[in-house]
């Protein structure tokens, strides 16, 4: 729970760890506890990015399933196309901290530290099918809620970052060190930018639809209406040509 909290709000703890260890008794939420040891909150986890991934799968069926667009494709393609997603994301995030002097950051640490991001999703989805009511949410709430998980997201991963020494460069060059922090600053960004694309589409607004279904019903009557309304003018013009030739 407080990793889950951790990663909404992700602020920098100000108490420093005891030195053995062991957890004391003013320590503040962010602390952790692993088999009686103090763990810093920013160390990466496999369950919550996990059981972040398969709720934003399944809320993505249900969003399609509201648009009576749901098929058992739809959460295969979904979980293929969110898992190719970050194996492309954590291939060029490991090898561009490579690059930079990071070699001792393990593949699964960054996976799960770039897979907190569908944690996130999950939560946006469920806080707009909520407001949307089912539908398209929309207002000055959603769009601040919107705005502050991309940005929780992209936060939580640059405080783990450039906290966690596994990630640091082990090189002493100057410029790579500087490159290094470029680095560590780029991924949130980068991060924020995938957190946008994942974003499903949502169901349209009863009003908007019912427009639409009459502008297509217009649309597809509208040949008719045209051909019914030359055939009049032909036979108004077959008329006034025959009463023209009777007055002559």
């Amino acid at each position: 729970l407080r990793k889950c909290l951790w990663q909404v709000a992700p602020v920098t703890s100000t108490k420093k760890k005891s030195h053995d260890g062991e957890i004391s008794g003013d320590k503040d939420w962010t602390s952790r506890l692993f088999e009686g040891l103090e763990v810093d909150i920013e160390e990466p986890d496999l369950y919550i990015p996990t059981m972040g991934f398969v709720t934003y799968v399944l809320l993505c069926g249900l969003i399609r399933g509201l648009q009576e667009q749901f098929s058992p494709e739809v959460l295969s393609a979904t979980t293929t196309f969110a898992m190719v997603v970050l194996i492309v994301e954590t291939t060029l995030a490991k090898g561009v901290l490579f690059t930079v002097g990071a070699v001792n950051m393990p593949t699964v640490d960054l996976a799960a530290l770039l897979g907190y991001k569908y944690f996130h999703l999950s939560l946006q989805l469920i806080f707009g099918l909520i407001l949307g009511r089912g539908h398209m949410p929309q207002g000055f709430l959603y769009r601040l809620l919107a705005l502050g998980f991309a940005g929780s997201c992209g936060v939580a991963l640059w405080q783990a970052l450039r906290r966690i020494a596994r990630v640091q460069s082990t090189s002493g060059q100057e410029c790579v060190t500087d490159l290094h922090k470029l680095v560590i600053k780029g991924l949130p960004v980068l991060q924020a930018l995938i957190y946008y694309c994942l974003l499903p589409s949502w169901p349209k607004p009863l009003i908007q639809a019912a427009s639409a279904a009459v502008g297509a019903a217009s649309a597809a009557v509208s040949p008719e209406a045209a051909t019914t309304t030359i055939a009049l003018a032909a036979v108004n013009a077959s008329a006034a040509a025959a009463a023209a030739a009777a007055a002559a």
